[in-house]
C-alpha cells in the first residue's frame, strides 16, 4: 500500500485517501463559508479524538494507573504494618510466659542472674576478706557452681561457690562461700564464709 506525506503535520496516510486524515483538506479546497451562509461542509467525524484528545487520554489513564498504585502500595503498607505489631506483640507475650516460666524455676532464674551474682558476692567477699582472696578462674572452673531459692517469693537465690583466703601467715586456706544474693536490687544481701573445700 502506498502512503503520501502530508506537508502540514508531517504524517504519512495512505495514497488511496484524497486528504490527510488529520489535517483535511488544504484551505484552497475548502469551501468558502460567506457571512450569513450555513455552514455547508461535513461535520468532522466524532469517531475520532484527535491529537489533544488522544494526549488528553493517555495522561488521564497515567494518572489513574498512578493512583491505583499508590492506593495499592498504602494498603500493603498498612498490611504489613498491621502484621508487623501483630507480630511484635505475640513476641511479647512468647517473651512473658518464657519469663514467668523462668521465675518458677530456681535453674532459670539462677543461670540467668548467674554472671551478675559472681561479680556482685565476689566483691562482697573481696572488701569482707582481711588479707588477699584468690578465686578459681576460667570457664571450666567457676567461682559459684550452684544456687537454689532462699525465699522464692522475693525471688532471692543463695550461691554457692568457694574461693582460697590468705591468713596472716601468707598461708592460704580453702572456704566455701554461701551468697545471698537479690536480682531485683543486684546486690549480694548477706555472705557466709565456712572452712573447707566443696
Amino acid at each position: 500500500m502506498s502512503k503520501r506525506l502530508c506537508t502540514r503535520c508531517h504524517r504519512y496516510y495512505p495514497a488511496t485517501r484524497p486528504d490527510c486524515p488529520d489535517c483535511g483538506p488544504p484551505w484552497w479546497r475548502r469551501p468558502i463559508r460567506l457571512p450569513g451562509q450555513r455552514n455547508t461542509a461535513p461535520a468532522p467525524p466524532t469517531d475520532r479524538l484527535g491529537r489533544p484528545g488522544v494526549l488528553i487520554a493517555a495522561a488521564a489513564l497515567m494518572l489513574l494507573a498512578i493512583y491505583r498504585i499508590n492506593t495499592v502500595g498504602v494498603e500493603r503498607m498498612r498490611q504489613a504494618a498491621q502484621e508487623r505489631a501483630e507480630a511484635d506483640q505475640r513476641a511479647a507475650q512468647a517473651a512473658a510466659r518464657d519469663a514467668a516460666a523462668c521465675r518458677r524455676s530456681a535453674k532459670c532464674w539462677g543461670e540467668k542472674h548467674w554472671a551478675n551474682a559472681t561479680v556482685a558476692c565476689t566483691q562482697s567477699v573481696d572488701r569482707a576478706a582481711r588479707y588477699a582472696t584468690r578465686w578459681p578462674s576460667g570457664l571450666l572452673n567457676p567461682a559459684f557452681l550452684n544456687w537454689d531459692w532462699r525465699d522464692q517469693q522475693a525471688e532471692t537465690l543463695t550461691y554457692i561457690g568457694r574461693v582460697e583466703l590468705q591468713n596472716g601467715f601468707g598461708a592460704w586456706a580453702p572456704y566455701i562461700v554461701g551468697c545471698l544474693y537479690d536480682p531485683a536490687t543486684g546486690a549480694a544481701i548477706h555472705i557466709e564464709l565456712t572452712p573447707g573445700r566443696l
